[in-house]
């Protein structure tokens, strides 16, 4: 059965592009530093959601993925949303997401298929934000309730025009289906990931291996726009 389901309807690119004159601050074009991922800290633990493999390799933190979790699920009408905080760095030459803390995005112009961020969602987000030393706006996470996990038209829209540096990621939750998947920087497109690393402080592994345990991660080569379209398209005809 394909990742997506019938019924979400595409929301269209916003009328007013002055949206997309925010940039996000990312790192990724500068110089990266060399740096012990959790896997190999010894003071973490890590448990694998899907397969995780290639670049970057994604760590999200358990304490992070549950406050998103709580977010997602606590509305399920609509979709929501926010911003994930952590760092970029390298790890034998590897590139590297790690994703340490979470914003959630208020003033959100959001529907049971679509969330937008406006100009008045990222001053929210900015003010909240508190600017410490190694880190930065690293990717955003939404929510598909009872869709699955895909990237829709306006996602890739989002994900292009806000989040286009190499490192940043998008995490989509179906809070619903107890579904997550990540979707990555590749070639200069964005692609669905095959898994990341929940990442926790040793002696606290149980927790990340209830959540990883807990989801059901989700994602193919054909979660695509013009894939949902088709999908789309056959379901109408009916």
């Amino acid at each position: 059965m394909p990742d997506e389901e019938p019924g979400k309807e595409e929301a269209e690119e916003p009328d007013d592009l002055s949206d997309v004159e925010i940039e996000t601050p990312g790192v990724w074009e500068e110089r990266l530093t060399e740096a012990l991922t959790p896997s190999e800290d010894p003071g973490m633990v890590v448990a694998a959601c899907g397969h995780p493999q290639g670049e970057p390799r994604v760590y999200l933190h358990a304490e992070v993925l549950s406050r998103i979790l709580e977010h997602t699920r606590g509305e399920t009408s609509r979709e929501v949303g926010g911003v994930l905080l952590g760092s970029f760095y390298l790890s034998h030459d590897r590139r590297v997401t790690d994703v340490r803390g979470a914003v959630r995005a208020p003033l959100t112009r959001a529907g049971q298929a679509h969330v937008t961020f406006s100009h008045d969602t990222w001053a929210a987000i900015f003010q909240s934000v508190d600017p410490e030393p190694g880190r930065s706006i690293v990717g955003w996470y939404h929510s598909h309730p009872n869709f699955g996990i895909f990237l829709s038209r306006q996602d890739v829209f989002i994900q292009e025009n806000f989040f286009d540096s190499q490192g940043h990621i998008a995490l989509v939750i179906d809070p619903l289906r107890h579904q997550a998947g990540v979707f990555r920087w590749e070639e200069g497109r964005v692609c669905p990931a095959p898994g990341f690393w929940i990442s926790e402080e040793e002696g606290k592994e149980e927790k990340a291996r209830r959540l990883a345990k807990m989801l059901s991660y989700r994602t193919s080569r054909n979660a695509t726009p013009g894939f949902l379209q088709r999908m789309l398209g056959r379901f109408r005809r009916r």
